[in-house]
Order: C-alpha cells, then structure tokens, then sequence
C-alpha cells in the first residue's frame, strides 16, 4: 500500500519520531514535512516513499480496507518501544523528610 498524505503525522507519532528525525531519517526537508502534515502541501510520490520506507523500517504498517485507511505497528516493535518506555523512566530517590524538593 502507498502512504496517504493524512497518516504521516499519525504515523510518525505512533513510532515516536519527532519532524525534524523522521525528515532526517527519510531524506526529506523538514519544512516539507511539515508542510504535508499540515495538509498545506501535496506531496509527490517519491517523497511518499521515502516516508513510508522510514516509518516502516520503525515497524509502523500501513493498511487499506475498501472503505479506510489504517496506521499500526508490528507487534515486536510495540514490544521494543513498551520496553523503551520501562526501561527510560527516571528513577528518584525517595527525599528525607524535611529535605527541599530537587
């Protein structure tokens, strides 16, 4: 399936990317993919596929149906990213009483 113009921004959230990684990624200008997320640009079709290998190569998927269009993630990359998310969290040390907030 070709990527459509309106799940660039939904896809590329669901993946965790900001513009400017998923321009930098993708080899596209950021301004352009602003621009397309925004709705104020129409994309050419190189640029469309320059996007979707990005986004897929985060394993986000891209499915059609007769009558939608769908943005997901495969199963093991949600896995990779849930682990990202547990792992990443700060950990704080719990303060002493009477100890001034950090």
């Amino acid at each position: 399936m070709s990527l459509s113009p309106r799940l660039v921004a939904p896809a590329r959230l669901l993946a965790g990317l900001t513009q400017r990684s998923l321009a930098a990624e993708a080899g596209v200008n950021a301004i352009t993919l602003a621009r397309i997320e925004a709705g104020s640009a129409s994309p050419n079709a190189s640029t469309l596929r320059k996007l979707q290998r990005a986004l897929e190569a985060k394993g986000i998927q891209f499915l059609r149906t007769s009558d939608a269009e769908y943005v997901g993630m495969t199963h093991a990359r949600l896995d990779e990213a849930q682990s990202a998310k547990i792992v990443g969290r700060k950990k704080t040390r719990p303060r002493n009483a009477g100890e001034a907030p950090r």
